[in-house]
């Protein structure tokens, strides 16, 4: 073999192996959802600083979180999307779900929501209403409002909800409204091709009617997870009952999916996946 027939045949050899290559250099993406408690009344947001320690010790590279508060008495009046960004560096993506009237003596109105995290800039951002474009025919429809978070980075579109409280986790319109009016509005913002990544507090177990349209459409990658609510850092003993915090996937794949209970920080567990690209670059 002379030394053109050498080159050419190393360069082919390459070319094959590049491919292979690329994709064990693929870094997962280190992903949590978690309700962080500000409305649980023993929890009131205690935990912000111990969540914000957790995310930087887990390099945890895009969080969505529930029941995130802002200027609200019972958090100390902390602006929390503001806080997260300062003491963990990842870009925040926050929206209330409701705004509570002005209370006596006090300059700001209470707000509490949703929040997406990212270790890198977040782009193409909405705010869905779930109450649109169907609405439920149940005389509370009009009293618990409800958003979704969408927003890419990374090449991937991140998205998260907190789903409407039944007593019982029963299938009930409302919810299931919910989920299928989230569905619609990915639909019509995230690409079919675009990998999708949703998480939240659905309120709502595995398999549930409620969740149906979801379940039909995307990949729920927390079938098989251990109860995630509720934690009561008051009792010395856990025992949550209910899985109602998920992660759905679309496109890209989702590995070592696990619960880790923080009940000093709040009364939902934290849900992580490893989110693995397709695709070495984007």
């Amino acid at each position: 073999m002379n030394r053109r027939d050498f080159s050419l045949s190393l360069c082919a050899a390459f070319s094959l192996a590049a491919p292979q290559i690329a994709r064990a250099s693929v870094k997962p993406i280190s992903f949590a959802t978690w309700n962080i408690a500000c409305g649980a009344e023993k929890y009131h947001g205690r935990g912000f600083e111990g969540i914000a320690e957790f995310i930087n010790e887990n390099a945890i590279d895009v969080c969505v979180m529930q029941e995130v508060d802002r200027h609200a008495r019972t958090s100390g009046y902390l602006n929390f999307p503001n806080y997260f960004f300062k003491q963990t560096g990842l870009y925040p993506f926050y929206a209330p779900a409701s705004i509570e009237p002005l209370r006596e003596g006090e300059s700001r109105r209470r707000e509490y929501g949703n929040l997406i995290l990212s270790r890198w800039p977040l782009m193409q951002t909405h705010v869905v209403n779930l109450k649109e474009p169907y609405q439920a025919n149940d005389p509370e429809w009009g009293v618990d409002n409800r958003i979704g978070l969408i927003a890419r980075s990374h090449g991937i579109c991140w998205a998260t909800t907190h789903l409407s409280y039944i007593p019982g986790f029963h299938p009930h319109p409302i919810p299931k409204t919910q989920a299928d009016n989230l569905w619609w509005h990915l639909s019509e913002l995230v690409p079919g091709n675009m990998p999708l990544v949703l998480g939240g507090d659905f309120n709502s177990p595995p398999g549930s009617p409620n969740l149906a349209s979801l379940d039909a459409n995307l990949h729920c990658e927390t079938k098989d997870l251990p109860p995630t609510w509720p934690l009561d850092y008051t009792q010395a003993v856990q025992n949550p009952t209910m899985t109602l915090d998920h992660i759905f996937t679309r496109a890209i794949r989702a590995e070592k999916v696990r619960t880790i209970p923080l009940e000093e920080l709040s009364d939902h567990a934290v849900v992580m996946a490893d989110i693995i690209p397709d695709r070495f670059d984007f």
